[in-house]
């Protein structure tokens, strides 16, 4: 076994809820390319694939998971562009939301706040497209990175790829994971 894929991993203390037993196999890629080989391991090994933020909206059963548990730690956060009126940030999809809204505000940046104390990680956030009361995290989303499950392809898409809804993106077809969001405040 490599050092990036861990085997018998409980996920009782992984979630929000503090459920559940042990992945067979777990993964916390700090970059796309851990990210690409977890993927690589998954199909060579033919395993089910879960891949988990916080946790904050699911039920990890007793009996745990048979397969792939990734758990993404891209946690970078950069400022992409400046302009007079706005500013593009960049976020790792394991950034939680509120790391993403301290650190936005530790610069005076305004627009995520509307989101502080919701759980969750960019990446859980993009899939179900966060929001509380008017707001949606896609109101703020311009882009992000993207991986496809099947060929590891990794591509940068734009809002409209995602096809967002209430509660809904088109990553709900579980072929592509973010891997990085650019949001504008």
């Amino acid at each position: 076994m490599n050092k990036l894929i861990q085997t018998d991993i409980p996920l009782a203390d992984k979630n929000w809820f503090r459920t559940g037993g042990s992945a067979q196999f777990f993964c916390e890629p700090k970059t796309p390319e851990e990210f690409q080989k977890a993927l690589v391991f998954m199909h060579e090994q033919s395993l089910p694939l879960f891949v988990l933020g916080t946790g904050a909206n699911i039920l990890i059963p007793d009996k745990g998971f048979p397969g792939l548990v990734i758990r993404p730690a891209l946690k970078e956060i950069t400022i992409e562009k400046e302009e007079a009126t706005s500013v593009i940030i960049r976020a790792g999809a394991g950034t939680t939301i509120n790391e993403l809204i301290e650190w936005s505000l530790d610069r005076n940046l305004l627009g995520l706040e509307e989101f502080s104390g919701i759980p969750g990680t960019v990446g859980g956030s993009v899939f179900i497209n966060l929001h509380y009361y008017e707001f949606l995290l896609s109101q703020f989303l311009v882009d992000a990175t993207i991986i496809n499950r099947k060929s590891k392809e990794i591509k940068t898409v734009d809002n409209s790829w995602f096809q967002f809804g209430y509660d809904h993106s088109a990553l709900h077809d579980g072929q592509h994971f973010v891997l990085d969001a650019t949001f504008q405040l």
